[in-house]
């Protein structure tokens, strides 16, 4: 499908704030039977934090930070691992109940630099990149599971785009389901038939 080979640019394109990465994020792992949470706080053996996504399956529980950047080039340094890790613990260390497997994740759709990918295996901190790990970054993910963001939908311009966003609509899945928030863009006819018949196309 053409739309796969305009995925990163349309990641890049969810908005100034990492809250609609976080949503997508949370999708992927609910769409691979998760129950999630997103952006809740938290309180760790010494200070509260605010865990972007919460993934819970059957006794596997994962806390999720997420990075979110709009350079297409940038390469997540190891100071960023070495902060998450660290709350991670704290979280874990309070809430890993008996029986239970917990693990912290560091998400992004950047590159990790090679210092973050090593001191994370040393740490056992999990890493999702938009490449990373091989054959199983956060591109394949997408592809795997077709989770395509609105961003991908020609018809619509940039506000319109964020409009929906704003209204909790950050994949096309979603928007397929809820149909009745194009309404609110006030589009025209003939605009509407058109981002219609291109979500048949991208939901296959």
């Amino acid at each position: 499908m053409a739309y796969r080979y305009k995925l990163k640019q349309a990641v890049l394109q969810l908005g100034d704030t990492g809250y609609p990465f976080e949503r997508l994020i949370a999708e992927v792992f609910a769409r691979q039977d998760f129950e999630t949470e997103v952006g809740q706080f938290v309180g760790g053996r010494c200070i509260q934090h605010e865990i972007d996504v919460i993934a819970r399956r059957m006794g596997d529980i994962r806390y999720m930070e997420c990075k979110y950047s709009t350079n297409r080039i940038k390469v997540l340094s190891i100071q960023t691992p070495l902060y998450v890790h660290a709350r991670m613990l704290d979280v874990i260390s309070r809430h890993d109940p008996s029986g239970a497997e917990s693990s912290g994740w560091l998400v992004t759709n950047m590159r990790f630099s090679s210092d973050s990918i090593e001191y994370a295996k040393c740490a056992g901190l999990k890493l999702l990149g938009w490449e990373y790990p091989e054959g199983g970054g956060l591109k394949t993910e997408l592809d795997r599971l077709d989770i395509y963001p609105i961003t991908l939908l020609h018809y619509l311009n940039r506000h319109q785009k964020a409009r929906l966003i704003e209204n909790g609509m950050v994949t096309c899945h979603q928007l397929g389901k809820q149909v009745s928030a194009l309404e609110k863009l006030h589009l025209s006819d003939s605009l509407r038939k058109q981002v219609d018949r291109e979500l048949t196309i991208i939901l296959g």
